[in-house]
């Protein structure tokens, strides 16, 4: 098939894969208040989420990966904050001396 501009995604793949994650991520856990994940089958999380199959297993080999990526990120947040906490406080210490 010969690429146009209506045939190409706009987005590059890093973008296309984040969506795909973003949307994964959000519909896991929209699922999750009614019901825990081993009730959740791939293909309810693809209908919600609103993506391929195909995509989901380019991103994730399970439903507990997508659960262990958004920890991950959770704790990497949290620490990143942490660090700015400490730098705001240090600030006005440095500027006393």
């Amino acid at each position: 098939m010969r690429q146009t501009s209506k045939n190409v995604s706009p987005f590059s793949n890093e973008a296309r894969n984040a969506y795909v994650i973003d949307h994964i991520t959000d519909a896991l856990l929209n699922l999750l208040r009614d019901k825990p994940v081993g009730d959740i089958s791939i293909r309810e999380l693809c209908d919600l989420a609103m993506i391929g199959r195909a995509s989901f297993y380019r991103n994730f080999e399970s439903k507990e990966d997508i659960l262990r990526r958004y920890i991950k990120g959770m704790d990497r947040g949290s620490r990143q904050k942490g660090k700015q906490t400490v730098k705001r406080m240090a600030r006005p210490a440095v500027c006393a001396l």
